[in-house]
């Protein structure tokens, strides 16, 4: 999904618009196109200040209103897609003109791979969106003139870099800067966005040539959930991906990280757990057995099956919330599991400064299981990862004050829409 920023110009001006009422826009439940105003100029230096929002586009759930599938990839599904967003934009386009502004960029945050810069930009094999090799920009800019919407620069970043790019900007506002961290997306899919020395560090391409065998380790680094495997053990580990390759191999019985934690996954697990459970927990009440046993004959990522998978994981926070003891050790067990998996990740890169501050964005690592109280703090999920990755460290010979301030560095992110806003500022 993509934003676009507005800067209204002569907001404030006499005889213009009468200036929109202060929305909080951390309570805005939209991801899809903004209308913004700055109250300082874009050469002032200054942050830009959100505190105001304009005009927000509707959220959208697109894959029923535009008819999409996740496959095939390409071809009408991503063309629709496209046109889609042409016409949020052209509303937005119309808004800007309505009130004497203008629309500077359009900013694309995406899932990817992505190969290419500029009007070059391609998106590779996309697990949730109905990408493979298609030429993201060039498509854009022809449905956006199929609606009218003038030629605007386009800015487009992998939804990883986009987080911790806008985290990082967050932390500006408060005075704390910091140039090396990392935003774990663990949603729909299972991404990585690094800041390195203030800069954003995406690795190699999957199709670019490297000397060193380990730097196969940094090819497609924002494909977190495609280098993390998970043995028949239970035990991950972080692989490199080989040149013209886009996930780790995998050997008989190992996983992805992403088809364990990623939300159309984790919720078939936890489907097919609440069902072997019986009537054990209060969530047998809440969502009708038949229900969970159609939603698991289903497939992940399935249309139909995306209500169900939200409402699945919302109603396991609200048991365990209720203090519902099967939901409260299926929290436990889903910390241990990201724990797990995160660890691999640290200790890929323990000499990295960046994997000393780590923030899990996206939906579900921001809602699973928040206002369920853990043994010593208010946040059981984040609890038991960080306890997890802390034991899993000293399994891997890192000391025991390393790997406790590590563990320390990981948390929630506190930011809602506001972040990809930040992003492209």
């Amino acid at each position: 999904c993509g934003q676009a920023g507005l800067r209204l110009r002569g907001h404030n001006e006499p005889g213009g618009p009468p200036r929109t009422p202060n929305l909080p826009i951390t309570n805005a439940p939209f991801r899809h196109p903004y209308a913004i105003h700055r109250n300082s100029p874009t050469n002032s230096g200054e942050e830009p200040d959100f505190s105001g929002v304009v005009y927000a586009l509707e959220r959208i759930d697109w894959r029923e209103k535009y008819g999409i599938e996740d496959n095939p990839k390409d071809g009408d599904n991503a063309d629709k897609l496209l046109a889609g967003i042409a016409v949020q934009c052209s509303r937005l386009q119309k808004f800007a003109s309505d009130h004497r502004g203008e629309i500077e960029k359009i900013c694309v945050s995406t899932k990817g791979p992505l190969t290419g810069k500029g009007s070059g930009t391609i998106i590779g094999e996309c697990t949730t969106l109905p990408f493979h090799s298609y030429h993201f920009v060039e498509k854009l800019r022809e449905a956006l003139m199929d609606v009218g919407v003038p030629d605007h620069p386009i800015e487009v970043l992998l939804d990883g870099s986009a987080a911790v790019l806008g985290e990082a900007a967050a932390l500006r506002r408060v005075g704390d800067v910091v140039f090396d961290m990392a935003a774990a997306i663990l949603g729909s899919g299972i991404g990585l966005g690094v800041l390195r020395d203030g800069c954003i560090d995406e690795g190699f391409a999957w199709n670019e040539p490297r000397n060193d065998p380990k730097d196969d380790l940094r090819r497609n680094l924002g494909s977190l959930g495609r280098h993390l495997v998970r043995d028949c053990d239970g035990k991950y580990k972080h692989l490199g991906i080989p040149l013209g390759k886009q996930k780790a191999k995998l050997e008989a019985g190992e996983l992805h990280f992403s088809e364990r934690v990623g939300g159309p996954w984790l919720a078939h697990l936890v489907a097919q757990s609440l069902l072997d459970s019986g009537s054990e927990s209060s969530m047998a009440t809440m969502l009708p057995r038949a229900d969970v046993e159609r939603f698991r004959k289903g497939k992940q990522g399935d249309r139909n099956g995306k209500e169900m998978e939200k409402l699945i994981l919302q109603s396991l926070t609200e048991a365990a919330c209720a203090n519902d003891s099967w939901a409260i050790q299926q929290i436990r067990q889903i910390g241990e599991e990201i724990g797990l998996a995160l660890a691999a990740l640290i200790a890929t890169f323990k000499d990295s400064k960046w994997v000393q501050h780590i923030v899990l964005v996206s939906t579900l690592s921001e809602k699973l299981g928040k206002g369920v109280e853990g043994e010593t703090t208010d946040d059981l999920l984040v609890e038991r990862i960080r306890k997890t990755v802390e034991d899993n460290l000293r399994l891997r010979r890192l000391t025991p004050e390393n790997s406790s301030n590590l563990a320390m560095g990981i948390r929630r992110s506190v930011l809602n829409d506001e972040r990809e806003l930040l992003a492209f500022m």
